[in-house]
């Protein structure tokens, strides 16, 4: 499962976008193209178990048909993959993760997350910030696949445990979709999954509507990071609070069925 949280960012890349790949297999809820047949069906198997799933979490019905590209190049920057206006991107390093499904069904999902969400109406998430817009999508899946959600869990507390030092709580609200494209790490990555994941969970979604509902009433631009605190019940952002809350929503999470009940 060391796949899992390469998940990907959310940014708009070049206007001029690269050019569609050859092979294209159609599908109920849209469309995949890739540079070979194999690796279109493969994404696509993929993508047919996890797209109700995923939708139902993001509170989306009837989500717009998406296409997803899996490119021959990787994407300019540190990302594996983007979703953008009209589609889904997936870099050439993604190739690796053909034959893995966990890690394959992670990204993917992560993805259809961030689709999903962006079609909801009256751009219902737009006051998020990007820590939690991210941690919005690790939490839906995370309760879209609890089959995955034991080794997801266990690599978010394991990113956690790797802080040293949280030095300001309100510089993470603040970072923009630009500041988390730079992100250049691994490392770095997992941690900030891992924060904007049990924010997330902690909150709720429904949560989190309410608070962008008040952000737009109160004609704010972004959820303020104390709001966030607030209503996770935490009075700031430590390796020991974040580890703590972490702890407690695993153990008050749904257990997933049995195998054979799947």
């Amino acid at each position: 499962m060391h796949h899992l949280l390469l998940g990907a960012l959310l940014l708009c890349g070049s206007c001029a976008g690269p050019a569609a790949p050859r092979s294209a297999v159609q599908a109920p809820w849209g469309i995949v193209r890739a540079p070979d047949a194999d690796r279109a069906g493969e994404i696509t198997g993929v993508m047919a178990r996890l797209v109700s799933a995923v939708a139902l979490e993001s509170g989306v019905q009837d989500p717009p048909p998406v296409e997803i590209w899996q490119l021959s190049h990787e994407i300019e920057g540190p990302l594996v993959a983007n979703t953008r206006p009209g589609r889904i991107e997936l870099g050439a390093e993604v190739g690796t993760l053909l034959g893995d499904e966990d890690g394959l069904t992670w990204l993917l999902a992560h993805e259809y997350a961030h689709w999903c969400l962006h079609s909801a109406e009256e751009r219902q998430w737009d006051a998020l910030p990007t820590l939690l817009a991210e941690g919005l999508a690790e939490a839906i899946v995370l309760r879209a696949l609890p089959h995955l959600a034991r080794s997801a869990w266990a690599e978010h507390r394991a990113a956690l445990e790797s802080i040293e030092r949280i030095e300001s709580g309100q510089t993470l609200f603040n970072l923009t979709l630009e500041d988390w494209g730079g992100v250049r790490t691994p490392e770095q990555a997992r941690v900030l999954y891992a924060i904007g994941a049990v924010l997330a969970s902690r909150i709720g979604r429904e949560g989190l509507a309410e608070l962008c509902e008040r952000a737009r009433g109160e004609a704010l631009e972004t959820v303020p990071g104390a709001w966030i605190l607030a209503r996770a019940q935490m009075e700031s952002l430590t390796r020991e609070s974040l580890l703590a809350a972490l702890d407690h929503h695993v153990a008050h999470a749904p257990q997933p069925p049995p195998a054979a009940a799947r």
